[in-house]
């Protein structure tokens, strides 16, 4: 959908008109599911704002990490916090059902979009799209502008099915190369950020994503924890066999693990 050539007009219409502001870009990049590896090539596409003296752009691999996020994208975003830096944005490996964790990390959920993709009406992205509180359908220029205009009223179709409380998601349209739209976008973005302080919403998204970081935190080490383990490991292996053999299905098969002599 363009994200990348979005995401550097976006930046520079920010920085443009926050003259003592910084910016910050995370990146996440795919990791091949064989050897692990990504490309990171985030930063090469992004030319002028990745040399713009206030901005700083940060590729990260995905690691295979589900939810369209790495595992440390939340302490990523601390430090980039700590380091002076107003505003972040943060690019997930792409938009799909299950990539929608990246909520749990940021204020505003822009969800980018383009003409012709044949997602509106499939609902191939109902899970992110219940989460959005901006779409923005980008490449709305040349001979897409047409096209532009009916992805629009599809999407304001199917927003009107679904409620995501006093806000009203809009759906705006945009051309990155052409630097259409993008202020209209930033309107709505500081437009959201305010009824959010006013209901309490702001505070309270904040609080609800720490908890749950923490939830996601525990499970991670806990399960780190087991694997190092001594004791686990033929145990493990054991209830590997039963599972292969369908003597027992892997859910079963876990719980026998976690009532074993290993957690007594």
């Amino acid at each position: 959908v363009g994200k990348s050539t979005f995401i550097e007009t976006f930046g520079l219409e920010y920085l443009k008109n926050h003259t003592k502001s910084k910016l910050a870009v995370l990146a996440i990049d795919p990791s091949s599911p064989i050897n692990g590896g990504s490309i990171l090539g985030d930063k090469t596409r992004m030319a002028e704002l990745s040399v713009h003296d206030r901005a700083f752009i940060r590729p990260s691999p995905g690691g295979g990490t589900l939810g369209g996020v790495a595992r440390n994208s939340r302490e990523a975003l601390l430090i980039l916090e700590a380091g002076g830096y107003n505003t972040i944005f943060v690019e997930t490996i792409g938009v799909g059902q299950s990539e929608s964790l990246v909520s749990t990390l940021v204020d505003v959920l822009l969800m980018i979009q383009m003409p012709n993709m044949g997602d509106d009406l499939q609902g191939m992205k109902r899970g992110v799209l219940d989460l959005a509180n901006i779409i923005v359908i980008n490449k709305s220029d040349g001979h897409l502008v047409e096209a532009a205009k009916r992805a629009k009223l599809e999407h304001e179709f199917a927003l009107n099915l679904k409620t995501n409380g006093s806000w009203k998601v809009p759906v705006l349209l945009a051309s990155s190369i052409n630097n259409q739209g993008i202020s209209e976008i930033w309107k709505h973005v500081d437009l959201f950020i305010e009824e959010q302080k006013v209901s309490g919403n702001f505070s309270k998204n904040r609080k609800t994503q720490v908890r749950s970081w923490l939830k996601e935190e525990l499970g991670i080490q806990i399960q780190s924890i087991v694997e190092r383990n001594k004791k686990f490991q033929p145990l493990f292996l054991q209830a590997e066999e039963k599972v292969e053999k369908k003597a027992m299905i892997p859910s079963l098969a876990a719980k026998e693990l976690i009532e074993s002599q290993l957690f007594r």
